[in-house]
């Protein structure tokens, strides 16, 4: 069998197929024999069809699949494979995904389908012949058609573009290069006959309805497109803005430029509002104008010429080396507003030197520019009228104080002397009735120094008057705490604030009497109605300062003088005590060597009282009414002596309740004749005023009678009167004979 040839062993192929089989298999017989062959990896990649009567290749069912796209004319839908192959769906995807991998025929995948490029190359032809015939073909109704997405159209007809399609492709439409030489060629002369600014919508607009064939029907984006070409090549001047929609020629711009240009330096300034006519407006304007005018200073309403701040610059100098002032906003262009004027006012140096502190001076409202010197000057003149003011606030408030703490010309009988005589017990006390009507509760004033202790009263106890301790300040409580004031505490605060009112200055008041001054003040200056009320807002402080330093100055020096004469007083007083307990003495001598139911002693005891504890209880009452501040000094600094039943409940109702109640115990003391009682009721009354009298001791006796002695011999020394040194002399005798001096 080795020696046959080819012939013969093709001949015996033949033969062997043409003969019949003596065994024949079922087909059942082969497919389980063909799925043995599979188990045992003998045949590999074998499908079986629908029908599952024949067995095939993917090989076959690949080449079948391109076979069935070439047929369709390039494109066919993946759902038509399995009844043309007679494979599942699945197995034609598979091959359709190979085929497209491969790029065989430049297949790709797309919408469920498979296309090749025969599909696009004959699309593009069937296209161009449509767009040779119509001029335009818009993409969307060739998508619409084709039942293709328009991207898909566009990134494959775009690669024909001048080959299989001859035309342009501009905002999703295609146009024939006759079209579109037509439109440029109209674009061209419409822009160039225009001399002013034009929206490329409203022109191609325009265009469209005196063109009847619907040239301009189109799309902005080729005319856009056809603008720039225009642009690029030279064929006409000007810019195109606005994304393509606003053209402005290049004369129109060089106009504007001129115009903007002559009226700032015929003007030295360019207002927002002009340039908008000049058709600048906009933050875009202000770019532009900006640009042209680099040398300006931009505000919030118009460009300024440095010039102009050369100008300001000038009148602020001179205002300030003269001291005077001047508004500088006559001197800039009426359209600027306060805010623009303020600000080139602070642009100009010597301005910036008054911010620094280099410079006295101030910018008030806004525009004006007053020199330190000026306005120095104006306070100093106003400080002397705001002194002059606080001298009458301080002496009307004494004044009301005094006429407050005084009792009326009816109320106060006359004086009978220094010396008081020896009046009756009824008005020496006071009427009952009186006590009872008046207010005793006065309050709102600091209590004094209390005493060591209580002191002995008239039946020999200790009293309950005394302080806690000595030197304790705030004997009483207010009267407010303890239940009201009296009228004319009540009154007396309310005089001085009203009074201090009405006098200290106020803007009002300064501005008119700036005006007074300076008539041109009143006049309207920068964003003042009335430059005088800016200019008083500055002088005001200064003036309320020397207002109140004058009136606490008047305070102050009334306050030291009522300390010195409180002093003074209270040296009296201790002088007057001294003498009381002196008399008081003498006075038990007397009692002593006559008996005490002599009348003889009981005039002694009563006259001692009367003319020694009448002048101690004065002197006190007068003390405690220095130590009341709301009481005016009396011009004559000596005190008067000899108090009238009115003053000294006058003087009285002035004090707190805890100061007033053993005053009026010392003064009712006065109706009796028990000098024990008067000095009792009188070292209660000046312990609870904060006075320490010193105790009458050897001492001070001895003291008193050399001071007593001294001033007789003095009086009897200069007396020609025998009368009147007759009673001079009597106390010398009897001072001699019980063994004093």
């Amino acid at each position: 069998m080795a020696n046959l040839t080819v012939e013969e062993l093709l001949a015996g192929l033949q033969e062997a197929q043409q003969a019949k089989s003596a065994v024949k298999l079922s087909e059942r017989n082969v497919v389980e024999l063909v799925s043995r062959l599979k188990e045992l990896g003998l045949v590999q990649d074998l499908l079986h069809t629908v029908n599952g009567k024949e067995f095939i290749t993917r090989e076959r069912v690949k080449a079948e699949v391109a076979n069935a796209v070439q047929r369709a004319g390039g494109r066919i839908s993946m759902v038509d494979l399995p009844p043309l192959i007679g494979v599942d769906l699945v197995h034609c995807e598979a091959a359709a995904a190979v085929i497209a991998e491969e790029g065989t025929g430049g297949a790709l995948l797309a919408q469920g389908e498979i296309i090749t490029s025969d599909y696009f190359d004959n699309l593009a032809l069937e296209t161009n012949e449509e767009l040779q015939e119509a001029g335009a073909v818009p993409l969307p109704d060739l998508a619409r058609r084709t039942q293709l997405s328009s991207e898909l159209l566009l990134s494959n007809l775009s690669s024909r573009m001048g080959t299989m399609l001859h035309g342009r492709l501009e905002g999703g439409l295609l146009y024939t290069q006759a079209y579109v030489s037509r439109v440029k060629a109209l674009l061209r002369g419409a822009l160039r006959g225009f001399s002013s600014p034009v929206l490329v919508p409203d022109l191609v607009a325009k265009l469209s309805k005196e063109d009847p064939s619907g040239a301009f029907d189109l799309d902005a984006k080729l005319v856009t497109s056809v603008v720039e070409e225009l642009l690029s090549e030279g064929a006409i001047q000007g810019t195109l803005k606005g994304g393509g929609n606003n053209w402005t020629p290049d004369v129109y711009k060089e106009a504007q430029e001129r115009s903007v240009r002559s009226f700032y330096e015929q003007n030295g300034y360019l207002d927002f509002d002009h340039a908008a006519k000049l058709g600048l407006s906009g933050p875009a304007g202000r770019s532009e104008l900006s640009a042209l005018l680099p040398a300006g200073m931009q505000l919030s309403s118009a460009i300024v010429d440095p010039a102009i701040v050369d100008q300001l610059e000038a009148a602020a100098e001179e205002a300030l080396s003269s001291g005077s002032w001047v508004d500088l906003w006559p001197l800039m262009p009426s359209v600027l507003p306060v805010e623009d004027a303020a600000a080139l006012v602070d642009r100009c140096p010597s301005v910036k030197g008054l911010e620094s502190g280099k410079q006295p001076g101030r910018v008030l409202a806004s525009t004006c520019v007053a020199s330190g010197a000026f306005l120095k000057s104006l306070a100093e003149r106003y400080s002397v009228e705001a002194r002059a003011a606080a001298s009458e606030a301080a002496a009307e408030r004494r004044k009301a104080n005094s006429a407050q703490s005084r009792p009326s010309a009816a109320d106060a009988p006359p004086r009978k002397g220094s010396k008081a005589s020896a009046p009756s017990a009824a008005g020496v006390a006071g009427d009952p009735a009186d006590d009872e009507d008046g207010d005793w509760s006065i309050g709102g004033k600091k209590g004094k120094k209390g005493g060591k202790g209580g002191k002995k009263g008239a039946d020999g106890k200790k009293g309950k008057k005394g302080g806690k301790g000595g030197g304790k300040k705030g004997a009483g409580k207010s009267a407010s705490a303890k239940g009201g004031k009296a009228p004319a505490e009540r009154a007396a605060p309310a005089a001085e604030t009203d009074t201090t009112r009405l006098r200290a200055p106020t803007a009002s008041k300064v501005s008119l009497r700036l005006q007074e001054w300076l008539p041109e003040l009143g006049e309207p200056a920068g964003d003042a109605e009335v430059f005088a009320d800016v200019v008083a807002a500055e002088v005001l402080p200064h003036a309320v300062s020397e207002f109140e330093a004058a009136l606490s100055a008047a305070f102050t020096a009334g306050a030291e003088e009522r300390r010195r004469r409180c002093g003074s007083l209270a040296k009296l007083l201790e002088a007057s005590a001294a003498h009381l307990a002196l008399f008081a003495k003498g006075a038990s001598l007397i009692t002593e060597s006559v008996g005490e139911e002599d009348e003889l002693a009981s005039a002694v005891q009563r006259q001692t009282v009367r003319t020694a504890g009448a002048e101690s209880v004065d002197l006190l009452l007068r003390l405690e009414e220095l130590q009341c501040e709301d009481v005016d000094l009396p011009e004559d600094p000596q005190p008067v002596l000899g108090l009238t039943v009115a003053e000294r409940k006058a003087i009285i109702d002035l004090l707190p309740k805890d100061i007033a109640d053993p005053a009026r115990a010392a003064v009712e003391s006065l109706n009796g004749s028990s000098i024990s009682d008067l000095k009792a009721q009188l070292e209660d009354a000046a312990s609870a005023a904060g006075v320490r009298l010193k105790p009458f001791d050897k001492k001070a006796e001895k003291a008193a009678v050399a001071d007593f002695r001294r001033k007789l011999l003095e009086q009897l020394a200069h007396e020609a009167d025998p009368a009147s040194a007759l009673a001079i002399a009597a106390p010398l005798l009897f001072a001699k004979a019980t063994g004093k001096l």
